[in-house]
């Protein structure tokens, strides 16, 4: 049982990761998702398309870097998949970094979602330069914590979702 529960765990990861990189796409549509969200949207339209496509992506390719079995018998393909992966977390944090001192929800969660973006940057290189040295062990670590700021995406939805059903506000939270 020990040993289900960290596969069921990143089984349950990899779907929600998964479904919501795909629920993220619908930023890359030509119309606005929340209506809130309309004038943000119209005036970085460019960026947030970039963001929402790139991380969408990230999303996806994340969590199948963590299956040990997947990376033991594909190797070339788990270095081809990290460098996808190294590529649009790079493109979507510098797109976040663009859109984020006009956050909908205000002062705050601009520099929360600045902060993100940076953080995702150097937890990313972290983790290239240490497998650059042949450093395995430090290379997974620093590459989960950048998957956990991917994953940041997920809570925040789960986040809104909660604040919707509760009738809260999500600037006044």
């Amino acid at each position: 049982m020990a040993h289900a529960l960290p596969r069921l765990g990143l089984r349950l990861l990899a779907g929600l990761s998964v479904m919501l990189g795909g629920f993220s796409l619908r930023y890359v549509l030509p119309r606005v998702p929340f209506a809130v969200q309309s004038a943000n949207f119209h005036s970085h339209l460019t960026a947030l398309v970039v963001h929402a496509a790139s991380a969408a992506c990230a999303l996806a390719l994340g969590p199948w870097q963590f299956l040990a079995g997947w990376r033991g018998r594909w190797p070339r393909l788990h270095r081809y998949v990290g460098r996808t992966y190294v590529a649009v977390v790079t493109v979507a944090a510098l797109a976040a970094l663009w859109i984020a001192p006009t956050a909908a929800a205000g002062p705050v969660s601009s520099v929360g979602f600045a902060a993100l973006a940076v953080a995702w940057l150097v937890t990313t290189s972290l983790g290239v330069a240490r497998v650059l040295e042949d450093d395995i062990p430090a290379h997974r670590r620093w590459m989960m914590r950048s998957f956990a700021l991917t994953a940041a995406a997920i809570t925040l939805r789960v986040y809104l979702a909660l604040t919707s059903l509760l009738n809260w506000s999500f600037a006044s939270t």
